[in-house]
């Protein structure tokens, strides 16, 4: 019973595998995402971390897809840790579509699943066939969303 599981996600890692090596990547140096004097243009870090993903539907964002969802929790991350150092305070001024923007850009969703599925083997994947910096840094994310679900599991 056990090993027909384990056949079977190790069927189904290799099948993603397959599928996101097989799919073309499109390099482009525009960013997805224009501002045109929405709301997001200029907002207080305070107002930045109380966003929720359901904010974003009406924004001139593309959509609101899990990967803008996942980028919007690493920005608060990148926010939080910015405010522990002291180098920021709640009341500061940022521009959210260009951190958005800049933030969508460089999180890789493909390299986030191959680390979330293989975990240490999709990390060195990334690393041995690819030179793109933004698919490692997705596959260490993805690892490291892996450990945080197996410890997880094990204490519950």
């Amino acid at each position: 019973m056990m090993s027909k599981i384990l056949n079977s996600i190790f069927i189904f890692c290799l099948l993603l595998f397959t599928l996101i090596s097989a799919v073309p990547v499109k390099v482009t140096n525009q960013l997805p995402i224009k501002s045109n004097n929405s709301k997001f243009d200029n907002l207080t870090i305070g107002e930045i971390m109380n966003l929720k993903s359901s904010d974003l539907k009406n924004s001139n964002f593309s959509n609101n897809s899990i990967k803008e969802k996942i980028v919007l929790h690493f920005i608060k991350k990148n926010i939080s840790k910015e405010l522990k150092k002291g180098s920021l305070n709640l009341n500061s001024r940022l521009d959210f579509n260009e951190v958005f923007a800049d933030e969508l850009y460089q999180f890789n969703f493909g390299g986030f699943l191959l680390g979330l599925f293989l975990g240490l083997i999709g990390v060195a994947l990334a690393h041995i066939f690819s030179d793109d910096l933004s698919f490692r840094k997705s596959s260490w994310k993805g690892f490291g969303v892996l450990l945080i679900l197996v410890v997880l599991s094990v204490i519950l």
